[in-house]
């Protein structure tokens, strides 16, 4: 008996060690996806405006610009519409995480007559 709760006990701590090691390896996992946020490191967005689209802040409210990370996209929603602003047609790439002020150096903005 005395053999088999002795057995019991190495199995347990083994059991122990081994969940520590996968909590911390996926803990690992789940902090560098944050940090590739961070880093601004996303799928691309290609974007094309052209000269029959209507390119004021209601381009961003749909179509692929919805992948773009919804903070930073709202924010250029809200800066367009304060200022009556639309986006000059050409071809844009950004990626998901790409930042409001990132955006404003992107994109061609000109005002709305």
């Amino acid at each position: 008996m005395e053999i088999k709760r002795w057995i019991m006990g190495i199995v347990l701590i083994v059991v122990l060690v081994s969940m520590t090691f996968i909590i911390i390896k996926v803990k690992g996992e789940f902090d560098s996806m944050k940090g590739l946020d961070a880093q601004g490191i996303g799928k691309k967005i290609n974007i094309v405006v052209d000269s029959n689209t209507t390119s004021d802040y209601r381009y961003f409210e749909g179509g692929t610009t919805i992948l773009w990370k919804e903070t930073e996209r709202k924010k250029l929603i809200k800066h367009m519409k304060d200022n009556k602003l639309k986006v000059k047609p050409g071809e844009y790439i950004i990626n998901q995480t790409t930042s409001f002020k990132e955006s404003l150096k992107i994109f061609k903005l000109e005002k709305i007559d």
